[in-house]
């Protein structure tokens, strides 16, 4: 089977053809905006690579079902010359338009994979999910005080991974990263170059503030930090050079 398969396994053939045909609307449904010419680091190959690191987890499926979903939606508007706040809402604007269009069919897949989380509440959770990537947080849904202490810490779980996940790169090998780190230059090249490369060193550096990185596979941390390091004192040399050429 091709590693990169985005497809969720399961052992039932019925709920699987169900789950394949939710998982290929989604898919086809944002491709062409992944497809833009402006992206470059922010394409097909970064969605399917987070669902490729989805499917190593042994986590419910009904919680790969959601975080599918999410991974689909959370980056299907991504204008580098707006705010990352707008395009983080508009993309669940859109989200929540494709999900009211196939909502019955979702949520009746749904019911007959989840124990612990209400059909009711996927609409939301995604949307949400979706939401967290503003500053890369679970937002206040998920602490929500109508929630069961066994609910919040599913939700908890799943908003955890879904933005590590989104995160990952960050402690990719170093030649995979100087790829990444390059191709998100070139999605901000609009920009002046001392403004482009002192926006991507405060973006830098503002990780690193951080308590930890990765919310739920600290393990990453460390990688992630050195890759971060690295990056800063390359920028740090082209900003002088670029100085001093001026």
């Amino acid at each position: 089977m091709n590693k990169k398969k985005l497809l969720i396994i399961t052992e039932q053939p019925s709920l699987l053809k169900d789950i394949q045909n939710i998982q290929n609307s989604a898919f086809n449904f944002v491709k062409k905006y992944y497809l833009e010419t402006h992206r470059f680091y922010h394409t097909t190959k970064h969605i399917k690579s987070m669902c490729f690191e989805l499917n190593k987890f042994d986590t419910l499926l009904s919680n790969k079902f959601i975080i599918y979903l999410a991974i689909m939606f959370h980056d299907v508007v991504y204008n580098p010359k707006d705010k990352d706040e707008n395009n983080v809402i508009n993309s669940s604007i859109i989200f929540f338009k494709w999900y009211e269009e196939n909502k019955i069919y979702i949520e009746t897949t749904f019911s007959c994979i989840s124990q612990d989380i209400d059909k009711c509440l996927l609409k939301d959770i995604i949307y949400n999910l979706i939401l967290s990537t503003i500053g890369h947080t679970p937002n206040s849904f998920f602490m929500k005080n109508q929630f069961s202490k066994q609910l919040k810490f599913i939700l908890i779980d799943l908003v955890n991974m879904f933005l590590d996940l989104d995160l990952m790169i960050l402690a990719a090998d170093k030649i995979e990263y100087q790829k990444y780190a390059k191709n998100i230059l070139k999605e901000y090249s609009h920009y002046e170059k001392n403004i482009l490369l002192n926006g991507r060193l405060k973006f830098l550096q503002n990780l690193l503030k951080k308590k930890t990185i990765f919310l739920k596979f600290y393990n990453l941390n460390n990688k992630a930090i050195n890759n971060i390091k690295r990056e800063i004192k390359i920028i740090n040399l082209e900003i002088l050079k670029n100085n001093m050429l001026l």
